[in-house]
């Protein structure tokens, strides 16, 4: 199919969206109006008007399932993990410290849309770094402050290379996360720091 609407015209029960973030929204709700059940790669889009869209349409029906590639919680040693959290045997999370980083923007010669803000919403933070913000709220829920700064100093692409926040949960659990596309290796990395452990 050259076009999603052709698509979505065929006998389907669910439809997998794993296109460019300027249009993931949009066929997600398709996809969700139609009557299927939807999974759709992150990040959910690239701004929150896409995301309260999508939301809007989601409530609006109920019996269709949407889930998001927040693959990483389902890994087993993230779930071990959250099992010791959750069973509080070394107590209650202090902090949580978090890398995720890779070398450049665009990898395995793909074409250039992850450096284009029109299309990507945003660099490493919104490809990559997602995930590790996805497991430190997971784990240590919501954030209620934030403070970051991000940087495109290295590449010089319209999105960051460099993504640097700290955050603090309401009950004081603090957050730090550095995302990177100057990471010059692979690296994924979540430190959860509890009372005894």
């Amino acid at each position: 199919f050259r076009e999603y609407h052709t698509l979505l015209t065929e006998d389907l029960d669910m439809v997998f969206v794993c296109l460019t973030n300027d249009i993931a929204p949009e066929v997600t709700i398709a996809g969700l109006e139609r009557g299927l059940h939807v999974f759709c790669e992150k990040p959910p889009g690239r701004n929150v008007a896409d995301i309260v869209r999508v939301k809007a349409c989601e409530a609006l029906h109920p019996s269709q399932k949407l889930m998001y590639g927040f693959n990483h919680r389902y890994h087993h040693s993230v779930k071990d993990a959250l099992g010791i959290v959750r069973s509080r045997e070394l107590g209650e999370i202090v902090n949580l410290r978090g890398v995720y980083g890779k070398s450049k923007l665009i990898t395995f010669n793909q074409p250039d849309w992850r450096t284009r803000r029109d299309v990507a919403g945003g660099g490493v933070l919104l490809d990559q770094g997602i995930h590790m913000v996805d497991l430190m709220r997971l784990f240590a829920g919501e954030f209620s402050e934030v403070k970051s700064f991000v940087s495109n100093g290295h590449w010089g692409y319209d999105v960051e290379d460099n993504a640097y926040a700290i955050m603090r949960t309401s009950n004081g659990i603090v957050g730090m996360l550095n995302s990177s596309a100057t990471q010059w290796r692979h690296r994924f990395n979540l430190d959860i720091n509890l009372q005894r452990g």
